[in-house]
Formats: C-alpha cells, structure tokens, sequence
C-alpha cells in the first residue's frame, strides 16, 4: 500500500524553489533555499546536508498550517509585494517569524501596525490596524514583547466601550487583563470627578430642576462607566441641552459650560499618555 501523494500549494508549486515544506495540515510549499538560508538562521541550520542529493530530496515538516505558511513564505518572497496586515493569519504569522528568527516580517509588523489600516477592516477608515485591532494587537504585543504596540493598544482599551472589552477576557492572559482593568478604572475615576461638580450647589434652576438635572447626571454615570473617553463624556454632557426645566427653562449643560474647556484639556493630556508596560 502507498502513500497518496501530498496536497501541492498553488501559490508556491513544485518548480518555484529547490526547497520543499510541509505544512502540519499536509500540503507543501516549494521555495528557493539561498533565500531561506539568507533571512533565518533556522532554516539556514536545515540546509546544513551531508551532501547535495540528501538537500534535494529532504522535506521538512513543520507545525504551522498552510495559511501561515503560506503567508510567511510571502513576506520572504522578492517577486510578490509585501501583502497587507491579515487579521485572521497575522498573529501565527509573526510567532512563526519569531520561532524562525525572521526579524524582517517582525519589524514590518511594528512598523506597519502603526501606520495604517489593514484594507480588510472597513469601519474606521484611515486608522491604523492597532487601533482597530487593539484586542489582537496586545495578544502579539504580550506574546512576542513588542512594548510600543502593546503600549498603543492598551491606551485604546482602556477608554473602549464595554462590548469591546469584554471580548479581551477570553484573549488575554490574567496579568494583563488586570493592568487592563486598572487602566479603566483610573479613567472611570477621571470623568466621576467631572460628573461630581456637576452636582455641586448653583443658583441657577428653580425647585422643579433636580429631577432633569438628576437624569441629566444619571445618564452620565451610565454613560462613562460604559465607555471611558473624552468624547463619550462631551456627548453625554451636551445631552443636557435637551434637558432643561420646563417650569425656568434652566439648561444645566448651558450652567457649566465654562467647566468643558478645563476638563477637556486635562482629559487630552491623559489620553495622550501611553501606558507603563507591565511586562517589564
């Protein structure tokens, strides 16, 4: 009884190098040697033959399946551009690199993740992709060290809304998913000070004021404890303009609009501040 033969990659077929890899998945990729050998010192060490024949006839396997291999095989090939960030392959793509001692896809990631958007992620158009991949941003940044990315990603998600971070629970491990909530909570702090002048004693309003008022600051409350940020708190306050007493026509968002040019300042400095890496 043979072996059938073995699944033939179409991007990479027999032909289009003198090295030939199987994937864990059992399809192989034909690549050139010399260039192997040139960008990882592992495959240069596999080439390390007691003769040419033995070279030409060798197959290594490997663990990683042919989506990853076939994308690892792309970033080291001089005839194809450089392809986009690939959300559903980048993060074995780069353990593969560093498993292999690739520095170039390494330092194509860090640079490109920052720069701009994956064309595969159309909702927030311009952005680059660790802002609109921060969850799996800061699972390569925790699994490979890369600090400024990871740094990024959790400036991003400590001000994102509850939604998002809730699906960090499943994808981080526990150290950072509890630098993470600290994060949070330090800017859930932040805007309950804000919210808490907005109750202070004003001569403003009449007697029939503290129920708006009150709903006014209620939904505040819910609103940041939900999301974090800057804009979430402007949106909420400005909700107040909607609000105002039937009875006096007071609008409380009108009342402390001097109070919006200080918060705001002191709220983009602390945005702007790039987290500690708690992996140091």
């Amino acid at each position: 009884m043979t072996n059938a033969p073995l699944k033939v990659s179409s991007k990479f077929p027999n032909g289009y190098g003198d090295f030939a890899i199987q994937s864990s998945d059992d399809v192989v990729c034909y690549f050139p040697g010399p260039i192997l050998t040139h960008t990882s010192t592992v495959f240069r060490d596999m080439f390390e033959m007691p003769s040419p024949e033995a070279k030409e006839d060798a197959l290594v396997k490997i663990t990683e399946p042919i989506n990853i291999l076939e994308a690892f095989l792309a970033h080291l090939d001089p005839n194809a551009l450089t392809p986009l960030i690939d959300p559903d392959t980048i993060k074995g793509l780069l353990c593969m690199a560093d498993k292999y001692q690739v520095t170039k896809i390494l330092l194509w990631f860090k640079q490109e993740a920052t720069l701009r958007r994956s064309d595969l992620e159309a909702k927030t158009v311009g952005a680059p992709f660790v802002i609109t991949h921060p969850i799996l941003c800061l699972s390569i940044a925790t699994r490979l060290n890369f600090k400024h990315i990871g740094r990024i990603a959790l400036r991003e998600l400590s001000t994102c809304s509850s939604q998002v971070f809730l699906n960090c629970i499943a994808q981080l491990n526990p150290l950072m998913l509890h630098y993470l909530y600290q994060l949070r909570n330090h800017r859930i702090t932040l805007y309950q000070a804000y919210v808490a002048k907005l109750t202070e004693i004003s001569e403003k309003g009449c007697e029939y004021c503290s129920g708006p008022r009150a709903e006014w600051i209620r939904k505040f409350v819910i609103s940041i404890q939900d999301t974090p940020s800057w804009a979430k708190f402007k949106e909420a306050f400005n909700k107040g303009t909607k609000m105002s007493c039937r009875r006096c026509g007071t609008c409380w968002s009108a009342v402390f609009s001097d109070k919006i040019p200080v918060w705001e300042k002191e709220a983009r400095q602390e945005d702007s501040k790039f987290p500690d890496w708690p992996l140091d």
